[in-house]
């Protein structure tokens, strides 16, 4: 099966992203226009991810998250499921269905 790979500075988005979490507004704006069929899928894998890593953590193979990283993280995936769910009602009971047997989910509300 083929596979993609997004290839993402995740280490300079975290800098900024703490930088600005602890400014004066409390307030970081990353904005990008995504495909609501693309945004679907991204969402479903971030989900895929997160079950992953969750199992390969209880068996150790995988070093904690860091704090940081995982506040980002539902942030990131708090704003994808908001505008998932905004898009129609059909990707609203997604998310409805997502939060309800993911846990990175029914945490970033």
């Amino acid at each position: 099966m083929p596979s993609t790979c997004l290839s993402v500075d995740v280490v300079s988005y975290l800098h900024r992203w703490i930088a600005h979490a602890g400014g004066v507004d409390n307030i970081y704006r990353w904005q990008a226009e995504v495909d609501p069929d693309e945004l679907e899928y991204l969402v479903h894998a971030f989900c895929s991810l997160d079950a992953q890593m969750s199992d390969e953590g209880v068996v150790g193979e995988q070093p904690p998250v860091p704090e940081e990283g995982r506040a980002f993280y539902l942030v990131l995936v708090g704003a994808l499921l908001h505008a998932l769910e905004t898009e129609s009602r059909s990707r609203a009971a997604f998310v409805d269905q997502l939060r309800s047997c993911w846990p990175s989910a029914a945490e970033a509300n």
